[in-house]
């Protein structure tokens, strides 16, 4: 039997002597010393016959009975038939996979998970979302090695920046990478669960609308507005006479629009929730639709985009167009370009006498059960070609 004093004497002797010695600790143990000064703990084994070998790790880093302990658990596999350096093999890949299955690489694949029930848009700013935060700080840490406390750093990190409603959604967002994970069998826990406690309270508001008695006036500047450019006034007109969202105007395509239907139908793909969606177009709507158009063949070649980048004529404009539109007009703060939905459903209901389905269908919110949607299919969209109509006329006689 070894014992430390033995151990060391062992290392001196093969280095006074210029050669590899070993000795016995029992059962197939054995310390076995380089004449470098080195020395590991080695278990000799046979199994089904054959002799085989296996390393326990260096001496002193693993003390004797720390050897001993493991050799004790490897006597014990050997016994059962198992071979103790198949199991580490096996553990090693699985440690290999483990450190390979990111927090990014899990929150990709969540991402192409749910690619086909989102819109292009709204997963591109999931994952601008994502790329921007999460992934720049916990990408690269293994998901099964993700601890709470760094996830909550992080999120205090986005939260320190005052974007409240960030961090909110970076939690929403862990949570649901983190539940992918466990569906992928990557973790056991959701860290995730219940984070969102711990950060500060805050209260967020509506997107910022205008009352519906301030549209003439805001209609007025916007007419008389100079810094506004007309593709800027364009689409500002066009959000309030159709009630879309600002991305299904601003990457809208020109196949989409059948003008002797007076109907634009944006397609699923387009659509935040997958389904296809009939904008019944006014008069009014056409014709800023039919100016476009021909501007279009003028300055941009034919672009496919209503509203084309102005260097990159294959490519939609920038985004945040009626943003800066609605800055040049001094309603910065005071109302978005998502207020313009706000608006309509307002106008549609206390000035068109509406009830509150149809402008909500305009709106491409999903009806609520199966009824609704029979409905729908059966009746919303005649009522809706007849209001959008009324509103467009409506928004004629603000003007004065």
């Amino acid at each position: 039997m070894l014992t430390d004093l033995s151990c060391k004497a062992l290392i001196v002797r093969a280095k006074q002597l210029n050669k590899p010695l070993k000795k016995a600790d029992g059962g197939g143990l054995y310390l076995y010393a380089l004449p470098t000064g080195k020395a590991y703990w080695r278990y000799k084994y046979r199994l089904l016959g054959r002799e085989k070998l296996i390393s326990l790790g260096a001496y002193p880093a693993i003390s004797l009975t720390e050897a001993r302990t493991a050799h004790d658990d490897l006597q014990k596999q050997v016994a059962k038939g198992i071979n103790p350096a198949h199991i580490r093999k096996q553990q090693a890949t699985l440690a290999r996979i483990a450190s390979e299955r990111t927090f990014e690489v899990l929150g990709r694949s969540w991402l192409a998970h749910n690619a086909e029930k989102w819109s292009e848009a709204h997963a591109r700013k999931i994952r601008r979302y994502l790329e921007k935060d999460l992934f720049r700080m916990l990408g690269k840490i293994p998901v099964s090695q993700l601890t709470r406390k760094q996830l909550l750093t992080a999120l205090q990190e986005i939260e320190g920046r005052k974007a409240h409603n960030t961090a909110k959604r970076s939690q929403q967002f862990a949570y649901l990478i983190l539940n992918h994970a466990m569906d992928e069998e990557d973790v056991k826990h959701n860290i995730a669960q219940g984070l969102g406690k711990s950060l500060k309270p805050y209260k967020t508001g509506h997107y910022p609308s205008m009352e519906i008695d301030d549209l003439p006036q805001f209609l007025h500047t916007l007419d008389n507005c100079k810094a506004v450019a007309t593709h800027e006034h364009d689409a500002v007109m066009l959000l309030l006479l159709t009630m879309v969202r600002r991305n299904e105007l601003l990457n809208a395509e020109w196949s989409e629009f059948d003008f002797d239907k007076a109907q634009w139908v944006i397609p699923a793909s387009r659509m935040k929730m997958r389904r296809k969606h009939i904008v019944p177009l006014s008069r009014q709507a056409i014709e800023i639709l039919q100016k476009r158009k021909r501007l279009n063949a003028l300055l941009y070649q034919g672009s496919p985009y209503v509203f084309p980048a102005v260097n990159k004529r294959n490519k939609p404009i920038y985004s945040k167009l009626v943003a800066h539109a609605l800055h040049k007009l001094g309603y910065k703060d005071r109302h978005t370009a998502h207020g313009f939905r706000a608006l309509g459903m307002g106008i549609a209901k206390e000035k068109l006498g509406y009830r509150h389905e149809v402008p909500d269908r305009q709106l491409a919110h999903l009806p609520a059960g199966d009824v609704d949607k029979a409905y729908d299919r059966a009746g919303f969209l005649a009522e809706r070609i007849k209001m959008m109509q009324e509103l467009a006329d409506h928004i004629d006689l603000q003007r004065g």
